[in-house]
């Protein structure tokens, strides 16, 4: 037996309150002369030694509610071993259907079990694949935490070990794991973006497999016999794609800056318009800058980015804000706020700090002009991973652990309790205590 609060036994220390009270009762009595005894009745032997019977049964019935009670209090459990199957495999689910994949589950031993690599872990003659609308890549390093409460001594884990499956940190395990990387050799190669350009479409592709990602550019004319839009000519597909869902046409919708400056700043102001032209030529897409010295020229609601080189209070905006706070130990010209959409300008501009910290590409991450983009490429990815990068660490109390249920028993003891101190009061009321 284990308590969870084991400091609440000290209250058995209460176990003497009722016994001193017992003790205390049990003095001689006082000695008192009286006349006569003729109208005295003798004492009922019988009946002086069933009171003190009651009396030892009252003093056990309260000793016993301070006991229960501190028992209580320090939470006792009861650990349980159980019994560990010897090997556990679990399977990625867009591999069961995999050729390869299917010899290696028909040659293991019925006498193992063999489940689903998702939350909760499910057997897999209980998993439908045809149910499942998409098999997405599961979360690798969040599922090896929770591998911890399979009742099993080892674990192998058959994976595509695909790199958009890791997330957080490398975590440790105190379990005997093997990761399988099963190899699938598949290229995809899937439209992502349709994009309008002054003369013609676009077309953005992406091929991915096992060892790389590419993206590829095709260029149509309006109207290209291969393109094939709807009705409401706002989505197209390719003929040669008919496979592939219809996307929406991407306009190149301007990108508007605002930049709020006092006449301080000025050499800054100089240096965002410069570097805000350069990048609208870089990506091919126009991206309109503002400066103003009035914070009444501002349009907030058609404005993507406002640069806050000013003294005065932040406003209240629903876009991207960019303000100067100076940081010595910032390791970036631009680092994050304390919300999603404020930075801060840690430095004054100058020419070597513009250049050294690569200015151009944080404010280019800072637009996120392919939010969208990266999203699709992030669910199309089918690079894989390293096996080194893979594994989880493992934890240094492995051999230490025990595989045990524990079973609380405070539960169990509160109904006692209550049966107990009804005894109790009903004795005590009927001898008048």
């Amino acid at each position: 037996m284990i308590f969870g609060n084991p400091t609440y036994l000290w209250a058995l220390v209460g176990l003497l309150v009722p016994l001193l009270i017992h003790l205390w009762n049990k003095k001689e009595g006082k000695t008192i002369q009286i006349g006569s005894i003729q109208l005295l009745n003798e004492s009922d032997a019988k009946q002086s030694k069933s009171l003190q019977l009651n009396e030892l049964i009252l003093l056990l019935l309260r000793l016993l509610i301070v006991g229960i009670l501190a028992l209580i209090l320090a939470a006792p459990q009861i650990e349980k071993k159980t019994s560990q199957a010897p090997i556990t495999y679990i399977v990625e689910s867009s591999l069961i259907q995999h050729e390869l994949m299917k010899e290696i589950l028909d040659s293991i031993s019925d006498l193992y079990a063999i489940r689903v690599l998702q939350i909760g872990f499910p057997l897999i003659e209980d998993f439908n694949v045809e149910n499942e609308k998409e098999l997405q890549t599961p979360p690798y390093w969040q599922l090896a935490q929770e591998m911890k409460v399979l009742q099993t001594d080892s674990i192998v884990v058959f994976t595509k070990g695909r790199l958009q499956g890791i997330q957080g940190t490398r975590p440790e395990v105190q379990k005997k794991m093997s990761w399988i990387i099963v190899p699938t050799d598949t290229r995809t190669k899937h439209l992502i973006k349709f994009e309008q350009k002054e003369k013609g479409i676009d077309v953005i592709s992406i091929a991915t497999e096992e060892k790389q990602i590419a993206f590829s550019r095709e260029h149509f004319e309006n109207d290209d016999p291969q393109i094939q839009w709807n009705a409401t000519r706002d989505s197209l597909i390719l003929v040669s794609k008919t496979s592939e869902e219809p996307l929406v046409l991407s306009k190149k919708l301007p990108v508007v800056v605002e930049i709020f400056y006092e006449i301080e700043f000025n050499n800054e102001r100089r240096y965002f318009e410069g570097i805000l032209r350069a990048l609208s030529q870089y990506v091919g897409r126009p991206i309109t800058v503002k400066s103003t010295k009035e914070e009444s020229d501002i349009i907030w609601e058609n404005t993507d980015l406002v640069i806050w080189l000013n003294n005065q209070p932040l406003p209240k905006t629903h876009g991207n804000l960019l303000m100067y706070q100076p940081d010595f130990y910032a390791t970036r010209l631009i680092e994050k706020g304390s919300s999603h959409q404020l930075f801060y300008l840690t430095d004054r501009l100058v020419t070597d700090n513009i250049i050294r910290d690569h200015l151009a590409a944080q404010l280019l991450d800072l637009l996120d002009l392919y939010a969208e983009t990266e999203e699709k490429v992030k669910t199309l990815d089918q690079r894989t991973l390293a096996l080194e990068e893979l594994l989880p660490q493992d934890s240094k109390k492995m051999a230490s652990v025990k595989e045990t249920i524990s079973f609380e028993l405070s539960n169990w003891l509160w109904p006692f309790l209550v049966l107990i101190f009804i005894g109790e009061r009903g004795i005590a009321k009927w001898r008048g205590q």
